[in-house]
C-alpha cells in the first residue's frame, strides 16, 4: 500500500535535527529515505519550499555554518525525477504545507509516468520511523567513540553519552560474578544484589 502525502511528515527532518545529528556516526545512513522541506528560491519576494527525499549525503564541499558547526556535507535531494545537492542550511524547521505536498504528489505522478519517481510504500515509512527512533538509543562502538573524539578535537567540544559498547558487557559480567556461587535460597537475585 502506498503512503499518503501526510505520511511523509512522520519522516521529515528539520534543520535542527540535522544539526543535532550531523556528527553522529549514523548520520549518513539514517537520513537517506527521510524527507525535508527545502528552500528552492523566491517567488514575488516570498520563499518557495519543496518536499524532497534525501537520497544521499555528499562531503568535501566548501564548508559552511550549520548551527554551531562548520561542515562540508550536503544532502543529495530528489524532487520528482531530478536530483540536486543542497547545503543543509536551506532546510526548513517547519511542517510541510498542503500546497507543497500537492506539488510533490504531482511531481511523483509525472515522474512515475516517465519511469523515474515512485511513491513510498507505507511499510517503508514505518521502517524509517523505527530506524529514526533507534537513533535515540544508539550504542557507540569503540571505533565510533575514537572517531568522534578525533573529530571533536578540532572544535574542542564533546557531546552525547560516549560510553563504549564493551563497557556494558563488563558491567554485566561483574554482576554475574557477584551472584556466582549463591543459590536462589541463599538470597542472591539474578542482578547480583541480595534479596530482602
Amino acid at each position: 500500500m502506498s503512503a499518503v502525502p501526510s505520511d511523509l511528515e512522520r519522516v521529515r527532518l528539520t534543520r535542527q535535527k540535522l544539526e543535532q545529528w550531523l556528527t553522529e556516526p549514523f548520520f549518513d545512513s539514517v537520513v537517506v529515505g527521510c524527507f525535508v522541506r527545502i528552500n528552492v528560491g523566491e517567488k514575488a519576494g516570498m520563499p518557495v519550499y519543496r518536499v524532497a527525499e534525501v537520497v544521499g549525503v555528499k562531503d568535501g564541499f566548501r564548508k559552511y555554518q550549520l548551527g554551531h558547526t562548520m561542515t562540508g556535507k550536503r544532502l543529495e535531494l530528489q524532487i520528482g525525477t531530478s536530483n540536486k545537492t543542497f547545503e543543509m542550511s536551506y532546510i526548513s524547521g517547519k511542517n510541510f504545507e498542503q500546497d507543497e505536498l500537492s506539488k510533490y504528489t504531482n511531481a511523483q505522478q509525472h515522474g512515475a509516468k516517465r519511469g523515474g519517481a515512485r511513491f513510498k510504500f507505507k511499510r517503508e515509512i514505518d521502517e524509517k520511523v523505527s530506524e529514526l527512533k533507534s537513533c535515540k538509543t544508539h550504542t557507540y562502538t569503540n571505533e565510533e567513540v575514537a572517531s568522534m573524539v578525533e573529530g571533536n578535537k578540532e572544535t574542542g567540544t564533546m557531546k552525547g553519552n560516549l560510553q563504549p559498547e564493551d563497557r556494558v558487557p563488563d558491567q554485566a559480567r561483574r554482576g554475574a560474578r557477584v551472584g556466582q556461587g549463591r543459590g536462589a535460597g541463599e538470597g542472591a537475585g539474578g542482578d547480583g544484589y541480595p534479596r530482602q
